[in-house]
């Protein structure tokens, strides 16, 4: 997944995209909802 920063118009988004602490609180937050989208599909 390749993020834009000019897809994001808010420099508050911009940062949470590239702070790594962020990105890593990010995907701690969405695998719960990854692995539910797997387990319901299958």
């Amino acid at each position: 997944m390749v993020f834009d920063p000019n897809f994001y118009p808010y420099s508050s988004q911009r940062r949470l995209i590239f702070s790594p602490r962020a990105a890593v609180a990010t995907s701690q937050s969405l695998a719960p909802d990854v692995l539910n989208i797997f387990k319901n599909n299958t």
